[in-house]
């Protein structure tokens, strides 16, 4: 279990629309789990939930909320190289119609340490 806060200080984001104090206050609630199926193969997944409280302007008072679930699986082929899959998924609601979205990325990779 982990808790993570975010102190931002950002400065002012100007679009063509508005402008607006872009130092979100963040705070993100989650949990982590890793099962070592054989010294070869691992899984990790994590689940987070993260609350993002944005200054009010006078164009813009922005709020979002954001669930992400993420599952790693990756195959040891010795100490220094592996080969990794992951699949990660963000749901992202907020106040301001553009930030609102909901995505789904699949990730695969090899990793050689030398």
């Amino acid at each position: 279990m982990y808790y993570e806060l975010e102190l931002n200080k950002r400065g002012e984001l100007v679009t063509s629309l508005f402008s607006y104090e872009y130092s979100p206050t963040r705070h993100t609630l989650g949990g982590k789990y890793i099962h070592k199926f054989s010294n070869k193969w691992y899984l990790t997944g994590d689940l987070s939930y993260r609350d993002s409280d944005f200054p009010a302007s006078s164009t813009v008072d922005r709020d979002d909320s954001r669930w992400t679930i993420n599952a790693l699986l990756d195959y040891r082929i010795d100490s220094t190289l592996l080969i990794k899959t992951n699949v990660k998924y963000i749901d992202n609601e907020s106040t301001v119609d553009i930030y609102a979205y909901d995505r789904t990325i699949v990730s695969l990779g090899v990793s050689k340490l030398f």
